[in-house]
């Protein structure tokens, strides 16, 4: 089914008639009956495909539109379907997908203004009075409190129970001035020289609830030894142990942000073989001939662009060069697009 052209525009963020952040938002809200409180919020890509379906009708199968999602594949699939309802009607237009789903401002700003003016320029013969947006995408609402916000998508990882309350601190049993008896157990002690009397605890002469050192149980020569605790660490081996805890962290930070780098880089090579066997895909289905399956091998087992390829190890390994007398004609059946 032949489809109507559209007009392409040309739109850059030094163009003199853009409008400002709000308008741009009251213009979304009041064309699609919706409540999209940020330009962010448009990084759901559902608002395109219906203002695609008011300009292009054919073009857009509204019930495969996920109007309320939090889920960045979902975003995904909708642009997707503004990707192909825009080659429906012959737009070259590239969507820098992966930077609109993050939902940051200046990305999606700059292409809710080119869209804006491309509805404009595609808009003359259109009566929206006549259109119920509401209607059209069956009655689900659109927009919200931040949908793209962080705090409003499901958060995963470890969670902590939260830290017991610290017990409190107890006093000393036995005040400092109290007046004790006088026996001749006592006055034997006091008689006897500091260095045979059992090591106080700390906690009980200056205040403080940190004790350094606990008595311990008298030894074969009549002394006592206190047992060193964590609190006996001073502050030069306190730094000491921090620091080199700190530099493991630091060390596994950085295995981890390479390990998070290298899934990104992994990501998007082969999403963008999957974006190139598509395109091969619609353009045998618009020509109406078969696919090639010489390409599409070709495209899936090509290396990335900054890896150079060893063409003896290629041919030890049994990959690279494909024949195309090794396929069948005709192995491999296109997928119509349904619209």
């Amino acid at each position: 089914m032949a489809h109507q052209k559209a007009v392409n525009v040309f739109s850059t963020s030094v163009t003199t008639d853009n409008i400002s952040r709000h308008d741009m938002l009251n213009w979304v809200n009041n064309c699609l009956q919706s409540n999209f409180q940020k330009i962010e919020d448009l990084a759901t890509g559902a608002a395109y495909c219906q203002f695609m379906h008011i300009l292009f009708p054919n073009t857009v199968m509204m019930k495969k539109v996920k109007f309320n999602t939090r889920l960045e594949h979902e975003y995904v699939s909708n642009f997707k379907i503004l990707q192909g309802s825009l080659k429906a009607v012959g737009v070259d237009k590239i969507i820098p997908v992966e930077k609109l789903i993050k939902g940051k401002f200046q990305d999606n700003f700059e292409f809710v203004q080119w869209f804006k003016k491309f509805f404009d320029a595609n808009a003359a013969d259109i009566d929206m009075e006549s259109y119920d947006p509401m209607e059209a995408r069956g009655g689900e609402p659109m927009g919200g409190p931040s949908s793209t916000s962080p705090a409003a998508k499901p958060t995963g990882g470890i969670k902590f129970a939260p830290k017991p309350a610290a017990a409190p601190k107890r006093a000393d049993p036995t005040p400092v001035n109290s007046a004790r008896p006088t026996t001749a157990a006592t006055t034997a002690a006091a008689a006897a020289p500091k260095s045979a009397r059992p090591a106080a605890s700390v906690a009980g002469k200056s205040g403080r609830g940190d004790a350094t050192a606990v008595a311990a149980p008298a030894n074969g020569n009549g002394k006592h030894e206190s047992i060193p605790t964590l609190n006996n660490l001073s502050l030069e081996n306190l730094n000491s142990v921090l620091a080199t805890q700190m530099e493991h962290m630091q060390l596994e930070l950085a295995e981890l942000k390479v390990a998070c780098e290298n899934a990104n880089q992994e990501r998007d090579f082969y999403y963008s073989k999957l974006r190139d066997i598509e395109v091969q895909c619609q353009e045998a289905d618009k020509n109406g001939t078969p696919i090639d399956g010489v390409k599409i091998l070709s495209i899936m087992y090509a290396p990335d662009a900054g890896v150079p390829v060893d063409p003896l190890e290629d041919i030890e390994n049994g990959g690279g060069h494909i024949e195309a007398g090794s396929l069948e004609s005709g192995g491999i059946a296109a997928e119509e697009e349904e619209y």
